[in-house]
């Protein structure tokens, strides 16, 4: 969630943003008493900062 809400705000102050997503990691949540397991939510996260916020890219691809 700190990746999600710092590439946020960089975007809001103009910046263009790039992820390294095999570079940042989550843990498993709980909503409503299930469990959404890391990938699912790391996932989750990569997609939707993915071309609106950030451009998303794994660290060989970056290489």
């Amino acid at each position: 969630m700190c990746v999600d809400t710092t590439v946020r705000a960089c975007q809001d102050h103009g910046y263009e943003v790039t992820v390294i997503e095999d570079a940042c990691t989550t843990q498993s949540l709980k909503f409503k008493g299930e469990k959404i397991p890391a990938e699912t939510v790391h996932k989750a996260f990569m997609a939707s900062l993915d071309g609106m916020f950030a451009k998303v890219v794994s660290l060989e691809d970056y290489l």
